[in-house]
């Protein structure tokens, strides 16, 4: 387990390197892989924990496993601290997915890479039946400095203030 615990480790840290350095050079693929690892190893610690305990109190005629209970105690510590690697390579994994995931959104807003991607298939560069080119310009005295822009129903009224 410890072995198995090391190598996800390695490939974890290798992906979040390689994320760090060019966020396109890693694959969704390798995410889903490390993560899959990391819950298979997960689910094996989870069952092994719970067969170590069980053995730590066996005690039948043919097999006393009371007297190795301190044998038992060392590898069922052995396997905590296992879990608690795995815990860590699945809080990296979803670390590594999330900076994927931001990263293909950025992508996604970039006006640059949209750019350079032309028009999505099946359009002709319209977004919602407009382009940049069809959209009203807004007339400059609108937003001038000093001028009020609330249209005059929505304005407050003034109190009569005499008498």
């Amino acid at each position: 387990m410890r072995r198995c615990s090391l190598a996800l480790g390695t490939q974890a840290r290798t992906l979040a390197a390689r994320m760090d350095d060019t966020a396109d050079s890693v694959a969704i693929d390798e995410i889903v892989d490390l993560k899959a690892g990391v819950r298979d190893l997960d689910e094996l610690i989870d069952e092994q924990l719970a067969m170590l305990t069980l053995l730590k109190v066996v005690q039948s005629p043919f097999l006393d496993f009371v007297r190795a209970a301190d044998l038992f105690q060392v590898a069922i510590s052995n396997t905590e601290s296992s879990d608690r690697a795995v815990a860590r390579l699945s809080s990296l994994a979803s670390d590594i997915q999330g900076q994927y995931d931001a990263h293909q959104q950025h992508k996604t807003n970039s006006p640059q890479w949209r750019s350079s991607q032309g028009p999505l298939p099946g359009t002709s560069g319209r977004v919602d039946g407009w382009t940049r080119a069809d959209q009203p310009a807004i007339p400059q005295s609108v937003n001038r400095p000093g001028r009020r822009t609330t249209p005059p129903a929505t304005r407050r009224a003034r109190a009569p203030t005499g008498a």
